[in-house]
């Protein structure tokens, strides 16, 4: 029997004892000192729930010490339970980047919430990094992966994408919507070509991670990549970018200053394993 398995048996032996402490009643009786049977019963009952409380809080803090002041200890609770329940493989981690290019805000009316608005922009280095996961998650070569990159990029080309999550009862796609959205690059304003409510694919609800929700909708907005001169709108001069929601009363900006982001257009599939530890 190893380390892991007598420290296991020996909590275990610590709980049967404590569980079988004799209880040491004192009887009550009544004004002709006859016993009361009904009374016994009641504090048994009392003392025998008090105890498994206590025998309970006490195995656990033994446990707890033990963990603390045997933190080098192979036999820890984490190590049994990650060896008890099979937890896989970890991937990289293909947040990193794409998390660099989420921008989240909420509005409030006092204490009432008006809206939750979370926006990731689809730059250069989010598309590559949705690629390596995407051609990762589903065990495609890396041929296959630079041809999914080239058309990713190929969009770049022609438009300006962002996912938008907003509450269920905040719908950014009608006319009557409370808040519409519209584009600010550089002082300059442009209007959506399409606002659409989509079906996230899973690795951009990996991007957003906790801020994704059941009680939000999707939207694709988009607008042109170029003006009527077919110029791009976002060049290497281009100091900020920001996504504006307007309703009748409220105004608010989700910024990306270019300038910062030196990830901008950094685009790596030099590394042929999606593993954290390639076998």
């Amino acid at each position: 029997m190893n380390l892991k398995h007598s420290f296991l048996v020996f909590l275990s032996l610590i709980y049967r004892i404590l569980i079988r402490i004799p209880f040491v009643l004192s009887l009550s009786k009544d004004s002709n000192g006859k016993t009361d049977v009904r009374m016994v019963r009641q504090a048994h009952h009392e003392r025998a729930l008090k105890l498994c409380v206590i025998s309970r809080n006490l195995l656990w803090t033994i446990s707890l010490c033990l963990m603390v002041l045997l933190p080098g200890c192979s036999c820890r609770i984490v190590d049994w339970a990650q060896d008890a329940f099979y937890q896989g493989r970890d991937l990289n981690d293909f947040r990193t980047v794409p998390q660099q290019f989420l921008r989240y805000i909420t509005v409030y009316d006092q204490f009432e919430t008006l809206g939750m608005f979370d926006a990731i922009w689809l730059a250069p280095s989010v598309r590559a990094a949705y690629s390596r996961l995407y051609s990762c998650k589903r065990g495609k070569s890396m041929d296959h992966e630079k041809a999914f990159l080239r058309r990713q990029l190929e969009e770049n080309n022609y438009f300006i994408d962002f996912y938008v999550l907003s509450l269920y009862d905040r719908p950014l796609d009608t006319d009557d919507s409370a808040w519409t959205l519209f584009l600010e690059i550089d002082c300059e304003r442009y209007t959506p070509t399409e606002i659409k409510a989509i079906d996230l694919e899973p690795e951009y609800k990996f991007f957003f991670g906790k801020r994704m929700s059941k009680f939000k909708v999707p939207y694709r907005v988009r607008f042109n990549a170029n003006d009527l001169d077919n110029v791009p709108l976002i060049d290497g001069n281009t100091q900020s970018v920001s996504l504006v929601l307007r309703s009748v009363e409220k105004e608010v900006m989700l910024t990306w200053c270019l300038p910062q982001l030196q990830c901008f257009d950094t685009i790596d599939l030099e590394s042929p394993c999606c593993l954290k530890t390639c076998a």
